[in-house]
């Protein structure tokens, strides 16, 4: 058995955790927050739920489900429709689907197709290996 220091109780450092208890391990957890939850926290404006940061879970995250379901609480995740947005200079613009790329005012027709032909590609590839060593700039 050892010690083991896990810094952050957000999700992935609770898992950790979780996952060196359960081998046994002494474990304490350190938090600079006042409460759990790292990323996946949020705010509570008298009942309504806002997350901290943009941070989701996926339905093909198989892993977090799984644990989830080992800590029995695989039927607590409530799926909600969501919606992305970009509030600009008083604005709010909706994002997050071609039609919205389509009439956002603040990009050219070229910047348009750009961003699209990026996403679209970025649907296709299998890893990101070869983008590693690039810089954003590059």
């Amino acid at each position: 058995m050892a010690k083991v220091g896990i810094v952050g109780a957000g999700a992935m450092g609770l898992a950790a955790a979780y996952h060196a208890l359960s081998d046994g391990h002494d474990v304490t957890v350190y938090e600079a927050d006042r409460v759990a939850g790292g990323m996946a926290a949020h705010f509570d404006f008298d009942g309504l739920s806002i997350e901290r940061f943009y941070h989701f879970v996926c339905k093909p995250d198989q892993a977090t489900f799984d644990l989830m379901s080992e800590l029995g609480i695989g039927d607590k995740m409530v799926w909600v429709d969501t919606s992305m947005g970009y509030y600009i200079n008083g604005t709010l613009y909706p994002w997050g689907d071609p039609f919205s790329l389509l009439k956002f005012p603040l990009l050219s027709m070229w910047q348009k197709f750009l961003y699209g032909w990026s996403a679209f590609r970025q649907t296709k590839k299998a890893d990101f290996d070869d983008l590693e060593d690039l810089t954003v700039k590059e």
